[in-house]
């Protein structure tokens, strides 16, 4: 026996109650929602769409508490599409409109409020039992269509986003588009931000795009609208260009208003375009941090956003779209991630009602007017329900069933035929790859795929990569012929997207669904993960090397250049890359000539040194032997050592060091005064490891160190009162310290700004606090000031560590003519300026904390080392910032352990 259906909100439970009893009392079978099923269920849903089936009509209670039911819309859309009369039941509210779905505003109703409950009550049972004329149903057909086109319209977009133009088109997101309008209200609150967050393909851009912005336009006529911008590898120039062009002032003059450190410049320029509301639409933010590579520009862009957003009496709205999976990545930088966390919309999956609406509104628009075979709106609807990321597979479904239609009906043959929905992407993608002319095409595909592809920290976080068509263009004049036809091919086919941008066309994948659904690109994809990172990498930096005017110090040298070479033997260079990689190889030949030249010239100067030093030795031993003949005895022992062939040349090198630290006030004893005795076991000792100690390294957790041996060194120097009292200390045990400063890469972030952003250059910006809890991840510890002082000097206790005159070849130093000021280096870079166990970097490049507290004048080098108390903390080595002075390796001052600055760094130590 057929029944009613009721469809209402829980919070119109009384009167429902009364209405169900009411029919029933009647002689009419209702059906109402089961007590045990829980609304969003798939148990709940089947029993929906088995009561609806069987239903012989639809009664809709009209209220302002139905019409934000998702429920009640999920419901009316299954009643649609199983074709059932739907009477609607005015229950309660003041204004009908306010009652029924988006659309439906001029249907009739059957009024039961308060007083007309007795009298519209009858007239529903009279027409329910047929005593009575029927009764209005609920639709949108207030006038009749025009005749049907003789060509349809498509309205479907494939791959692509909704853009402004396609708003006729676009349906389904009714309730979230209000939400955002109300969060945006009058656009003056503070802070003027909103951001969507959601899954890849659930629709974020087409909301903003076809939905929101419309909207926005069409409340709020007078306010000022820029043109969306995506930020790219370059987010700036992105953002200079639509400034100055809703300006009209030059790009230069705004991009230097951009570039202020005060953090003001949008602000101020947004004030410049109205008085009234300007809104900002950047669309992919997740881009700022998978294809921004500089640092300092995403920094930058960033704090222009978080300080115009902000701003009490600003004007500038933000509107951002970002996949959920990055929310993490503004969270890195304090304010704007707590703007973020206090300012988004997250997106949960479209419900039954929205789903249908996206299939069958817009084939009722007039001039599409297609229908479709029975049974395939319910299948095509039934396999996206509750998937937030199957969008854009709904979509290019309904595309590839559009253009396969029979006159104006999408059929069911067509949908099996294509694959059905989960397979008619992946099908379409394989059928383009083998359509193409030859094998050489089908490689060139992998080529072009894999340039396209951002691969991210893991799989889950891969993204498309826009590239600019130069990029994939060869130095063989042939091959990028064949590329172009691969591109050409694939862009027919809808599975790529080009875009004239200024003077760049790039290209990119329509849709990052095709990286999820075609197996072929997934294996591609994990069979040159790392290389795909590694040509990231070189693209970016030979792009940055050419638009910076081709400068050597920007090209790659030692492991960069091996890595990258091994990559291009592998892989297809552009010409670009390959003039790049090509002027590094040529610099680093120079560069070892130079550096093997310089090494023998250096054996010649200590031959020559060593005769000096005999005779000066020869010298200073009859002075001792002038004051008593025990000093002479000891001459005389001093005179044996050295002439012994064990350490003649170590004593010569020990003698060298001797004089020359003489000069810098850093004598770790006074020769005049000191027993000969003394002197003599000392220095041999000296010597002995000077000469005799080749560097050993090993890898803990995939870090390099180097091992520091045993024994005794003077630390200090007379240079400042600081640095005293010089004083000699031992090691009785070997320890390890990092061979190089800890770099973004081993920290697992970047520090701050615009001075280290690279992987291979050291953090800064980490507190001493951080340093030590970095540290002990590695089961290892911060280094102590005098463990961080012998590494450094070593037994000669030379000025710096690779001896005592200074070169700033050997340093990242403030006069460097590379970096210097402008910010760090990647570690060991400057290879001839290692310590004497091999840790590079020592002095220059940055800063590095130590676990010592730090203490004035006198100190002492054993004093404690409290993991828990905030006093200043002792800093080594100096900086890029520093000059000659600062970057000895005795040189030394206390900072506040919580300080973060961009010149300091860190390395760690562990016992051996």
């Amino acid at each position: 026996m057929s029944h009613l259906f009721i469809s209402y909100s829980h919070e119109d439970r009384t009167i429902v109650d009364r209405l169900r009893q009411d029919l029933s009392n009647a002689g009419l079978s209702i059906w109402i929602d089961k007590i045990g099923l829980k609304p969003g269920t798939s148990d709940w849903e089947e029993a929906l769409r088995e009561a609806i089936g069987a239903a012989s009509a639809v009664l809709y209670i009209a209220s302002p508490n139905a019409w934000r039911s998702v429920y009640v819309r999920d419901e009316l859309a299954l009643a649609r599409d199983a074709k059932k009369p739907i009477y609607p039941l005015w229950i309660a509210g003041e204004r009908w409109m306010e009652c029924v779905p988006l659309g439906y505003g001029s249907t009739q109703n059957l009024d039961l409020r308060e007083d007309q409950y007795a009298s519209g009550l009858a007239r529903l049972i009279g027409a329910l039992t047929g005593s009575e004329p029927s009764l209005g149903t609920l639709s949108t057909e207030s006038e009749p269509l025009p005749e049907p086109p003789a060509v349809p319209r498509n309205p479907y977009k494939g791959l692509r986003a909704f853009r402004e133009e396609d708003q006729d088109d676009f349906f389904g997101r009714d309730l979230l588009i209000a939400d955002l309008l109300d969060a945006i209200g009058n656009g003056r609150k503070s802070p003027r931000l909103r951001a969507l967050l959601g899954a890849s393909g659930s629709g974020k851009s087409s909301i903003m795009m076809a939905g929101l912005l419309p909207r926005l336009r069409t409340n709020h006529p007078d306010w000022s609208y820029l043109d969306p911008i995506v930020p790219g590898a370059q987010p700036l120039e992105h953002l200079t260009i639509v400034l100055a062009r809703q300006l009209k002032r030059a790009q230069a003059d705004i991009r230097k208003d951009l570039d202020d450190r005060s953090r003001r410049g949008l602000h101020r320029l947004a004030s410049e375009i109205a008085d009234k509301p300007v809104v900002l639409y950047i669309d992919q933010f997740e881009e700022l941090f998978t294809q921004t590579t500089d640092e300092a520009e995403r920094r930058q862009i960033i704090d222009l956003l978080t300080c115009a957003a902000t701003e009490p009496d600003g004007v500038l709205n933000l509107l951002l779209t970002m996949r959920a999976d990055f929310y993490d990545r503004p969270a890195q930088y304090t304010e704007f991630g707590t703007l973020i966390e206090a300012q988004h919309t997250l997106m949960t999956p479209m419900r039954l009602a929205d789903l249908f609406d996206v299939v069958l509104k817009p084939a009722t628009l007039p001039d599409v007017q297609i229908s479709f075979d029975d049974g395939l709106v319910n299948e095509l609807v039934s396999e996206v329900r509750e998937e937030a990321s199957a969008l854009p597979l709904l979509q290019f479904t309904l595309d590839q069933l559009f253009q396969r239609r029979e006159g104006q009906r999408l059929t069911l043959d067509a949908y099996r035929a294509i694959g059905e929905l989960r397979g008619a992407l992946a099908k379409h993608a394989e059928a383009t790859y083998e359509a193409l002319p030859s094998d050489e095409h089908r490689r060139l595909a992998r080529t072009l795929f894999l340039r396209l592809i951002e691969p991210g920290q893991t799989e889950q976080e891969t993204t498309r990569r826009r590239a600019r068509l130069r990029e994939l263009q060869f130095v063989d004049s042939e091959r990028s012929a064949l590329m172009q036809v691969v591109v050409r091919q694939f862009v027919d086919a809808r599975l790529l997207t080009t875009d004239l941008a200024d003077v760049d066309e790039t290209v990119e994948v329509s849709h990052e669904a095709l990286i999820r659904e075609w197996e072929r690109l997934g294996s591609w994809l994990h069979e040159a993960r790392e290389d795909v990172f590694v040509m990231k990498r070189i693209a970016a930096d030979a792009e940055d090397w050419a638009g910076k005017g081709k400068p050597a110090g920007l090209l790659y040298g030692d492991r960069r250049l091996t890595e990258a070479q091994a990559w291009a033997s592998r892989n297809h260079a552009n010409p670009v890359e390959t003039e790049f990689l090509s002027t590094s190889q040529q610099q680093q030949s120079v560069r070892e000539k130079r550096e093997a030249a310089s090494r023998r010239n250096l054996r010649y100067a200590l031959i020559s040194l060593f005769g000096v030093i005999m005779l000066a030795s020869i010298g200073l031993a009859l002075i001792f032997a002038q004051n008593n003949a025990t000093l002479q005895a000891e001459a005389a022992t001093l005179q044996a050592v050295a002439a012994t062939s064990e350490y003649r040349n170590a004593y010569a090198q020990a003698q060298v060091n001797f004089a020359a630290t003489r000069q810098f006030g850093i004598s770790p004893f006074d020769i005049t005064q000191t027993p000969a005795a003394a002197f003599i076991a000392t220095a041999t000792a000296y010597a002995d490891a000077d000469v005799a100690w080749e560097p050993v390294t090993e890898t803990f957790d995939a870090v390099e160190m180097v091992l520091v041996p045993a024994g005794c060194f003077y630390m200090g120097s007379n240079e400042s009162r600081d640095e005293q009292p010089i004083q000699e200390l031992c090691f009785d045990e070997p320890f390890w310290i990092d061979k190089y400063e800890v770099t973004n890469e081993a920290y697992g972030s970047v520090g701050c700004s615009d001075y280290s952003s690279e992987p291979d250059q050291p953090r800064n910006c980490v507190s001493w606090f951080d340093a030590r809890d970095h540290c002990e991840t590695r089961s290892a510890r911060l280094p102590t000031e005098a463990e961080w002082e012998y590494a450094a000097r070593g037994p000669g206790s030379p000025a710096y560590p690779w001896g005592n005159v200074y070169d700033a070849g050997r340093v990242i130093d403030v006069d460097d003519p590379t970096y210097g000021s402008i910010g760090t280096a990647p570690v060991g870079i400057r290879a001839l300026g290692a310590s004497w166990v091999g840790a590079m970097d020592m002095s220059g490049n940055v800063l590095e904390w130590v676990s010592s507290l730090y203490k004035d004048y006198p100190y002492g080098y054993d004093h404690e080392s409290n993991s828990a108390t905030s006093s200043p903390r002792v800093l080594r080595g100096g900086s890029f910032f520093n000059i000659s002075f600062v970057l000895r390796s005795a040189y030394r001052f206390g900072f506040n352990p919580v300080d973060v600055i961009f010149n300091i760094g860190f390395r760690c130590a562990r016992s051996s």
